[in-house]
């Protein structure tokens, strides 16, 4: 997951096209009158489409060229699969599993040969531009954790958000093997990761006692204490623990609210993102307060939504979603931090 901020920053910087057609980059690539002024300079494709866009131009080399990454290769598994799943009738899961045999026919994979894919015991013919030369070792994409944040990166691209984020220390609930709280800071590691450097984030952390500031709010590339935010953020998250006894999560919110109030970057989306299991335990603000504070310091002109992800039957709920409806956010309840929902909600709500 090293290089996902740079494939995030990729991502989000894609040139604007007329549609999201899978040919359109390389339509725009190759129809350019003048290759410097084009649109689109390289696109990432498979080495079949490439083929078959080589193969219908008629002087291929002049206009396009491939290169392949050293090391793992990446692979694509089609054109068939095997289907299984607790969902599906055996009617299905027979008939996919029937088509994968016949297109495994010499008769079949010879046809696949010409048309560019690579099978066994068959050599798809090459052209100018793709030559189909050994490669590597299937890329091995790790855990279903790991294949859900690199589908979130390329599914909701980082932008460069203003975020707090606000997390709850009361977390202590093993699920999948790990303490909840380990599986939130994981996950919010992976994400912080991928964003851009000018993009703004800080800590508060809150147990059944108070509520505190671990990273001020800035840019994630300016210094705290002698090393980038992005760094301190990442030390901040690794030395969390669970802790038990309650959580003050509304009196947090109050002093989270002012603070990124008060430093509102203009031009930027400004969010407060807080992520609780609840309850609530201090009688000193309650639910009512809460919505009456957070109707009274929302405002329009400069607006900082509050994100909210809750875990479980939180009773509180009611009041995390009347206060993310009030400024403009949004609430999503997580069943376990162990799904793989846990990281498409953080790339969705933090940015």
């Amino acid at each position: 997951s090293a290089g996902l901020g740079a494939v995030s920053t990729l991502v989000a910087a894609a040139p604007k096209l007329d549609d999201t057609k899978a040919s359109s980059p390389l339509d725009a690539l190759v129809g350019a009158d003048d290759p410097a002024s084009a649109p689109v300079h390289a696109v990432v494709t498979t080495e079949q489409r490439l083929f078959q866009r080589a193969a219908s131009l008629p002087d291929a080399k002049s206009a396009l060229a491939s290169w392949l990454p050293p090391g793992p290769t990446a692979m694509a598994d089609f054109p068939t699969v095997l289907l299984s799943g607790d969902w599906l009738a055996q009617e299905q899961i027979s008939a996919a599993s029937e088509f994968a045999r016949f297109l495994r026919k010499p008769e079949q994979l010879a046809e696949l040969a010409k048309a560019g894919f690579r099978v066994e015991g068959q050599q798809p013919p090459g052209n100018d531009v793709v030559d189909f030369a050994p490669v590597g070792a299937p890329l091995n994409l790790g855990d279903n954790a790991l294949r859900a944040t690199i589908a979130d990166t390329l599914t909701t691209p980082a932008q460069s958000p203003t975020v707090t984020i606000m997390l709850d220390q009361s977390m202590p609930t093993d699920e999948g093997g790990k303490p909840r709280l380990t599986n939130v800071v994981d996950a919010l590691k992976a994400r912080l990761q991928v964003l851009p450097p000018d993009s703004g984030v800080g800590l508060w952390t809150f147990d059944g006692v108070s509520g505190r500031s671990e990273v001020s709010l800035g840019a994630l590339s300016d210094q705290v204490d002698g090393r980038p935010r992005s760094a301190a953020l990442t030390a901040a998250l690794d030395g969390q623990t669970p802790s038990g006894g309650g959580a003050v999560s509304f009196t947090t919110l109050r002093l989270v609210y002012t603070d990124a109030s008060a430093k509102y970057r203009e031009g930027e989306k400004n969010s407060v993102l807080v992520i609780t299991a609840g309850p609530h335990t201090d009688q000193s603000l309650g639910a009512d307060g809460l919505r009456q504070y957070i109707s009274g310091a929302f405002d329009p002109a400069k607006p900082v939504a509050v994100n909210v992800i809750d875990f479980g039957d939180d009773p509180d709920r009611s009041t995390w979603e009347a206060v993310a409806q009030t400024t403009g956010g949004s609430y999503q309840n997580v069943g376990s931090s162990a799904d793989p929902a846990l990281a498409a909600a953080i790339a969705t709500l933090l940015g």
